[in-house]
């Protein structure tokens, strides 16, 4: 988080005293962005991590091994995609 401003902004913004929004045109700053950008890759961990936990068997390593024969898994996969 405190590198990212240094990756994608040329000015890096200050996490505490940046404002989300601009005060007059109301779009969103760089830390606004940045945030987002924070959310939407921890998000993406997460359904990969739900791909990754599916197999609890010790000795097997291959995670998309019967990866289609769960209907109930995909639904709630698709649905945490969607929203």
């Amino acid at each position: 988080m405190f590198f990212g401003g240094l990756i994608f902004f040329e000015e890096v913004p200050n996490l505490i005293y940046t404002p989300l929004r601009d005060s007059q045109t109301h779009r969103g700053t760089t830390r606004l962005v940045l945030d987002t950008i924070c959310f939407h890759t921890f998000f993406l961990m997460n359904l990969f991590n739900m791909i990754n936990c599916r197999i609890l068997e010790k000795d097997e390593i291959n995670i998309f091994k019967n990866i289609l024969n769960n209907w109930h898994f995909w639904v709630i996969f698709g649905v945490e995609l969607l929203i």
